[in-house]
């Protein structure tokens, strides 16, 4: 039913969603719709991202997309260890050329899952979330959920699929704004090539304003 809904949504707000010039804010009042409208479904907050990445990409171009740039919604890629999902992907001939990461909240739970038991990038952290080594071990072992900050799990995700492939820039884009144990693990990861945009932290900004100054050549893409 979710799928259904979130498709009639975008439909009835395509102009609203699909404005080149969109706000942070604007993007803000269209997921608190939907929440209105049809109850909390955080993949809504996906779905409007990419659609309007698409129609950027491929609207405006009054439809050459000479270079042949497709964007992707959620898609599994092959990965170092075993696969990996994207939230949203931007590719030129089958290569990625921008990962995007969808968060609701930085506090969002998170968990071990999957390639995740056998990546070794949580272990350059464990120390900042791992209280008792032997039961750490223990849950591995057997599968178990293990929780994990949200964005060290996110990145060490998107790492799994970097680690494989030509560069590409990555960035996760946040709805609500920063937490102050957040500073530790953005600037960690900023070293590594990946960005970070919090909507709400921008609210008069144009979206497309805000990811071209962490991609310059963003508007080259389409």
């Amino acid at each position: 039913m979710s799928k259904e809904q979130i498709k009639l949504f975008l439909m009835e707000n395509q102009s609203a969603i699909t404005k080149e010039h969109i706000s942070c804010s604007d993007i803000l009042d269209l997921k608190d719709q939907f929440y209105k409208e049809f109850g909390k479904k955080p993949r809504i907050s996906e779905a409007i991202i990419y659609t309007w990445l698409h129609f950027y990409i491929n609207k405006y171009t009054d439809g050459s997309n000479k270079r042949k740039v497709v964007v992707k919604p959620e898609t599994k890629f092959s990965a170092k260890f075993g696969n990996q999902t994207l939230d949203i992907s931007v590719l030129e001939e089958n290569t990625i050329k921008l990962g995007v990461s969808i968060k609701m909240s930085t506090s969002t739970s998170a968990y071990l899952d999957g390639a995740d038991f056998i990546n070794p990038f949580f272990d350059k952290y464990r120390k900042h979330f791992v209280k008792d080594e032997e039961e750490y071990e223990r849950k591995r072992r057997e599968g178990k959920r293990i929780g994990v900050p949200t964005l060290l799990q996110d990145m060490a995700r998107i790492e799994n699929l970097k680690s494989i492939r030509p560069y590409f820039p990555s960035i996760t884009i946040v709805y609500s704004g920063r937490k102050p144990k957040d500073s530790f693990w953005i600037q960690e990861f900023e070293k590594l090539g990946h960005s970070y945009i919090f909507l709400k932290e921008s609210l008069d900004v144009s979206f497309i304003e805000v990811l071209k100054s962490k991609f310059p050549s963003f508007a080259n893409m389409r």
